[in-house]
């Protein structure tokens, strides 16, 4: 019994570090982020964004359960953090998020996550749901 109790503290304090699977992304480039991403679950909330090498961006939602929505603007990167300044906002993405937080995954690449903070980011880590992805581009 007295071995069992320190080996599930080890695994408490090591679990969250675990489950989340990624870290900041401070070495990646305006030219590494440029191209579409993608967050949602192909039904209710669906969200792209597409960074243009110049600094322009252009976002889309869609989803049956909520008002479609389009926003465009600049982009700029600072760190590990993607600032948006929006021109034109519609729809369900009128006060979408202003940041985005890079963070690098363990299999390699990284997301774009909008709240750190975020319950179900620190539960699963960067998944469909809680992350922009990187899409990769036709035939690829």
């Amino acid at each position: 019994m007295r071995l069992f109790t320190p080996l599930c503290l080890c695994a408490l304090v090591m679990l969250p570090g675990l489950v989340r699977a990624a870290s900041p992304a401070p070495d990646i480039t305006p030219a590494q982020l440029a191209g579409c991403y993608y967050r949602g679950d192909g039904l209710r909330n669906n969200t792209t964004l597409h960074f243009i090498p110049s600094g322009d961006y252009t976002a889309a939602r869609d989803g049956c359960l909520l008002e479609p929505g389009a926003a465009r603007g600049k982009w700029k990167l600072s760190g590990a953090v993607i600032t948006l300044e929006p021109t034109l906002e519609t729809g369900s993405l009128k006060e979408g998020p202003r940041r985005l937080h890079i963070v690098r995954m363990t299999s390699g690449g990284f997301a774009l996550v909008p709240d750190l903070d975020d319950p179900r980011y620190r539960r699963n880590g960067p998944d469909r749901l809680s992350a922009f992805h990187k899409l990769k581009p036709p035939g690829d």
